[in-house]
């Protein structure tokens, strides 16, 4: 996922600007910081690293 690449989402009626990668990217580096919860959540989606955080 490139840390670039932006989507456009429509909530509560607003147009809002996400960037993925960066989120993705950020989870990442941060594993340590991940409460259990996020963990398992990330696993259950298939995130190959999260097993080892």
């Amino acid at each position: 996922m490139k840390r670039v690449h932006r989507e456009w989402v429509v909530f509560d009626g607003q147009e809002h600007e996400l960037a993925p990668g960066v989120w993705y990217s950020n989870r990442k580096q941060r594993r340590g910081r991940l409460d259990q919860e996020q963990v398992e959540a990330l696993r259950e989606l298939g995130v190959t690293w999260a097993a080892g955080a």
